[in-house]
């Protein structure tokens, strides 16, 4: 079966570009409907300053997506704060990306 048939589900890109006059992070949303294989279950990563925070889920995301620690995902209704990225290579090059993220903001139902 191939890697990219596993990516059943979509997510929405967001990316932080800055802080308003409150501190509060001012993202913009930079991909619509990419695929994504969403898979929630604690694992955990160092943060930016060596800290140790716990992921709640990994996001599998194609190769030529833009994503780096801090952006933001949205996926059914909640938000994923992005911690850590890595790229998965290949003979080729990069073959996926995995994030390690961690569930931010879940809407109310």
């Amino acid at each position: 079966m191939p890697f990219y048939s596993m990516l059943i589900n979509q997510v929405n890109v967001a990316t932080v570009s800055g802080v308003d006059l409150y501190g509060r992070d001012n993202v913009v949303t930079t991909a619509s409907g990419v695929p994504a294989r969403v898979m929630y279950g604690n694992r955990l990563v160092l943060g930016f300053q060596g800290e140790q925070l716990v992921a709640d889920a990994t996001v599998y995301l194609p190769a030529g997506t833009a994503l780096e620690a801090g952006d933001r995902l949205a996926f059914e209704g909640s938000t994923l704060k992005v911690l850590q990225v890595v790229r998965r290579q290949d003979e080729s090059g990069t073959h996926h990306i995995q994030a390690l993220a961690q569930t931010w903001r879940t809407s109310a139902s």
